[in-house]
């Protein structure tokens, strides 16, 4: 580790292999600005009358598909 950084290959070795399974099943989603920005611009294409009222759900979209990712790992915590 040089000076404040932070090796991050260090810090994943340091997980167990549980908690290594859980991050992965709660990170991977479709709860990221890129994804939403994908959506938004498909759906507006295909109705463009309602740009607008897509373009409002988004954020609420987004911490949805956010708390689904967290029970997806908490779930995975079960199982484990």
């Amino acid at each position: 580790m040089e000076g404040n950084h932070i090796c991050l290959s260090e810090k994943i070795d340091s997980l167990s292999e549980k908690s290594l399974a859980i991050l992965t099943f709660a990170l991977s989603g479709f709860a990221n600005f890129g994804a939403a920005g994908s959506i938004v611009a498909m759906l507006s294409e295909m109705v463009p009358e309602r740009k607008r009222l897509i373009q409002g759900l988004m954020m609420k979209a987004l911490v949805g598909a956010t708390m689904v990712n967290l029970l997806n790992g908490a779930i995975v915590a079960l199982f484990i």
